[in-house]
C-alpha cells in the first residue's frame, strides 16, 4: 500500500497563458478553459504549442511544490520531478517572453522565448524494490538515482524560436507529448527530462476555411544515451471544425547512426 501526499505551496502565475506545456498535469485544465469558453482554435494534441493569438508580450510564473512518498517511486510524466521516498521539494521560476518585429521584406515575425530554471530535491530514502532484472530498473517504480538525498538543477521548458506567421524554427528543450490522451503517447511523451534539439514546423493551428493543420518536425543526437544516436521526429494532423470535431494525424520517429559498438550493460539469461 503506497501513500503518496501532494502539495502545492505556490504556483502563480502574473498572466494568462501562452504556452502550453507537454505535461498532462496541465492538460485537464487546458481542456476544461476550451470548453468553458467554446473555444477550440488551439490544438492540444501535440504539445508544447502556443496559443493562437498572442496579445501579452510577458508571462511569469513562480513554482513551490512539495510531495511525500512513503514507499517506492510512483509519480510517473513529471519531466524532471523524480519522486522518491520521502520528502521532496520542486521550486522553479518560468519565463515566456515574446517580441514582435518585422523586415522590409517579411511581415508578422516573432522571437519566442522560454526559460525555467530549477532546483529539485528528494529525501530518497531506502525502499524495497521488487525489480531484480536490471531490464526493469528503468521503470517508475525503481531505483533511478542513488544519491541519497538527490539533487537536480538546471534549465528545463526552454526554447529560442523565430516565428513568422505561425510556422517556425529554433532550438529547444522542452518536454515533448505527440498524440491525445494521457498514458497512449508511444512516439513522445515527459516521462523523463527533455533533451535539445532543433524544431522546425507550426507553433499553433494554421487554418485554411474549417480546416485546420499542424506539423512538426525535431532532430536531436541523443548524448546522453550510451550508443549517442540521431533522432528524428516528425508529427502532422489535420483537424476538420465542424460538428463533432474530426481529427487525423500522423506520427514518425525513430534513431540513426549512433556508435553500435557501446557497451550495453550485462544482464542475465
Amino acid at each position: 500500500m503506497k501513500n503518496f501526499l501532494y502539495i502545492i505551496f505556490l504556483s502563480l502565475s502574473l498572466s494568462s497563458a501562452l504556452y502550453y506545456e507537454a505535461d498532462p498535469f496541465f492538460l485537464f485544465e487546458y481542456e476544461m478553459n476550451q470548453f468553458n469558453s467554446n473555444d477550440f482554435n488551439d490544438n492540444l494534441n501535440n504539445r508544447p504549442t502556443f496559443s493562437s493569438d498572442i496579445e501579452k508580450k510577458f508571462n511569469l510564473d513562480f513554482n513551490v511544490w512539495y510531495y511525500y512518498n512513503d514507499n517506492a517511486p510512483n509519480l510517473e510524466n513529471t519531466s524532471n520531478r523524480w519522486v522518491s521516498k520521502g520528502s521532496s521539494f520542486y521550486n522553479s521560476v518560468h519565463l515566456d517572453y515574446f517580441y514582435d518585429f518585422d523586415f522590409p521584406f517579411l511581415k508578422n515575425n516573432k522571437v519566442l522565448f522560454s526559460i525555467e530554471p530549477y532546483l529539485f530535491t528528494s529525501e530518497n530514502l531506502s525502499f524495497t524494490s521488487y525489480h531484480t532484472d536490471p531490464l526493469f530498473q528503468a521503470l517508475n517504480d525503481g531505483l533511478a538515482h542513488n544519491e541519497r538525498p538527490y539533487l537536480s538543477t538546471g534549465f528545463r521548458e526552454s526554447q529560442l524560436l523565430l516565428v513568422n506567421n505561425d510556422f517556425g524554427i529554433g532550438y529547444a528543450n522542452t518536454n515533448m507529448w505527440w498524440g491525445p490522451g494521457l498514458h497512449n503517447s508511444l512516439h513522445m511523451s515527459n516521462n523523463t527530462s527533455g533533451f535539445n534539439y532543433l524544431f522546425l514546423g507550426t507553433t499553433s493551428e494554421k487554418r485554411v476555411s474549417f480546416i485546420g493543420y499542424n506539423f512538426k518536425y525535431a532532430f536531436s543526437k541523443l548524448d546522453k544515451n550510451l550508443a549517442k544516436p540521431y533522432f528524428t521526429g516528425l508529427t502532422a494532423d489535420v483537424t476538420i471544425h465542424s460538428e463533432p470535431i474530426v481529427t487525423l494525424g500522423l506520427i514518425r520517429s525513430f534513431l540513426s547512426g549512433g556508435n553500435l559498438d557501446s557497451p550495453w550493460p550485462e544482464t542475465d539469461s
